[in-house]
């Protein structure tokens, strides 16, 4: 008897629990490294944070990450402008920040890349702000209009909280 009853208890807290599901939910937006969520990153790098690299001719910055290696990764960069899509030149300057995702690694990380094909370029002597959004090709394939180098359509888009 102790048995059926436990039993009973056990399937009525399951039917409970999984019942309350809210199907109309789309806010894709979670950390993890799981294949179904949207990984959305701000990234400070400090001037001091820059390596030079002889071979190529510019500074780079490795951030080490979790990011799952099957999702789309879309960088931004802060600018005089909001946030930029990556690659971006800066006009002014004649300088352009880009990023690497090596998430085949161990460890896996992204390299944030600063360089103008000069020899002799200096380091950002400002601290630089990166935005990272890692999507699932799913997530994308919902919506294939969506301008993925404009952050603000992305972030509403994909329910994105900064």
């Amino acid at each position: 008897m102790k048995k059926t009853i436990i039993f009973g208890m056990l399937s009525f807290a399951m039917l409970a629990f999984n019942s309350c599901k809210k199907d109309d939910d789309n806010s894709y937006v979670k950390t993890g490294t799981n294949t179904n969520t949207i990984q959305n990153t701000a990234i400070t790098v400090h001037s001091s944070d820059w390596v030079w690299d002889n071979i190529y001719n510019q500074w780079y910055v490795k951030y080490y990450t979790t990011t799952n290696s099957q999702s789309a990764i879309y960088g931004y960069v802060m600018s005089g402008n909001g946030k930029e899509a990556m690659p971006y030149y800066d006009q002014v300057n004649g300088t352009t920040m880009s990023f690497a995702g090596n998430l085949f690694s161990s460890p896996s990380y992204i390299l944030f890349e600063y360089y103008n094909l000069s020899t002799t370029l200096a380091r950002p002597t400002s601290d630089q702000y990166f935005y990272l959004v890692a999507i699932p090709p799913a997530m994308i394939a919902e919506h294939p209009n969506v301008n993925m180098e404009n952050y603000e359509e992305v972030k509403k888009t994909f329910n994105i909280t900064e």
